[in-house]
């Protein structure tokens, strides 16, 4: 009945709530301020499931972190500033021709390089295992790799999207697997690296922004799953940041073969983004939330870089979402409201 509304009705709504759940939750955590709702949630979850507490600490010692995606941008400047905070980082990274210009940028530092591609359980497992042999112990991870695919969902392939979930989300969960009973151990510490594309998803940004709010998803409920058992998970999100992968993005299937019907609007798109990234702060800046977030005697649910990042969360839980859509239109030329 609800879908013959939608198709019968001269004006969509935004959405077509069917059954009691998909009133009441989206009302809730549209009233209910964010940090009140996963506190209500984390209440819920512990008196319902009641889970068992972990017991032992690791040894004192150096802590030990595993930074993902850490050959560039992000990961690199978090290894960087690890190192020289009294971290001993394992810095991942997928490309071997990278291997080379990271250890001259890393040298006399304790990092430890090892090749790893979240895109494949056996190469995380190899090297969570190989870490754990030689340390003996891990008290923290940081999930940044990832990338971008932009561009129109019709122009996207299926390839294209499985390719950006692959990473960005399964990528995550795959660590995060393979770590967490050596972080239960030593009471450690997750830090993910969102996007403030979680709260506000943009036009030709659709693949990464649903990757995004899966990440703040996972987090979420990670956190409220392993708190009680000592591990405390954080979100950084760091909104547009002067790194490479705008660069690297990958772009849709269609416009790579040039058979888009919108090449005029990707143009437009790419000497938007230009003029911002040109005006975003360097990834030094999100290094130093990931510290903070480690050093921390008790973490924060999420982290911000930028005051846009705060400013786009708060509209999204004060205005409706037609509002929302209205006002993030108004940056895009031709997607602005009549």
């Amino acid at each position: 009945m609800k879908i013959l509304s939608a198709l019968q009705s001269p004006k969509l709504k935004i959405r077509y709530p069917a059954g009691w759940d998909a009133v009441w939750v989206p009302f809730a955590s549209w009233f209910v301020p964010e940090p009140l709702y996963d506190v209500m949630t984390g209440w819920m979850y512990r008196f319902f499931f009641r889970p068992v507490f972990a017991r032992g600490a690791s040894k004192p010692g150096t802590p030990v972190v595993l930074v993902t995606g850490a050959s560039s941008g992000i990961g690199l400047a978090t290894t960087l500033l690890l190192a020289k905070s009294g971290y001993k980082v394992w810095a991942g990274y997928r490309d071997p021709h990278k291997e080379k210009s990271m250890r001259r940028m890393l040298k006399g530092l304790k990092v430890t390089l090892v090749s790893l591609d979240v895109d494949r359980t056996v190469s995380v497992r190899k090297a969570v295992q190989n870490l754990l042999f030689q340390e003996g112990r891990l008290d923290a991870v940081v999930n940044n790799a990832g990338f971008v695919s932009a561009g129109f969902w019709e122009d996207m392939s299926d390839n294209d999207v499985k390719t950006q979930f692959q990473t960005n989300v399964f990528g995550v969960l795959r660590v995060c697997r393979e770590t967490l009973p050596s972080l239960r151990v030593s009471k450690g510490r997750i830090v993910n690296i969102g996007s403030t594309s979680a709260f506000g998803a943009y036009p030709l940004l659709g693949p990464y922004s649903a990757t995004k709010s899966a990440i703040k998803a996972i987090t979420e409920t990670l956190r409220m799953e392993e708190k009680p058992l000592g591990v405390q998970v954080t979100e950084i999100n760091p909104g547009e940041i002067k790194t490479n992968i705008v660069k690297a993005a990958r772009m849709a299937e269609a416009y790579r073969k040039g058979t888009t019907v919108h090449p005029e609007i990707y143009k437009e798109y790419e000497d938007l983004v230009k003029k911002r990234m040109a005006k975003a702060p360097l990834p030094d800046a999100v290094a130093k939330a990931v510290l903070s977030a480690l050093n921390a005697s008790k973490t924060k649910r999420r982290y911000f870089i930028t005051g846009g990042g705060r400013f786009t969360m708060f509209l999204r839980w004060l205005l409706p979402s037609m509002w929302c859509e209205g006002i993030i239109g108004c940056f895009f030329k031709w997607s602005r409201f009549p």
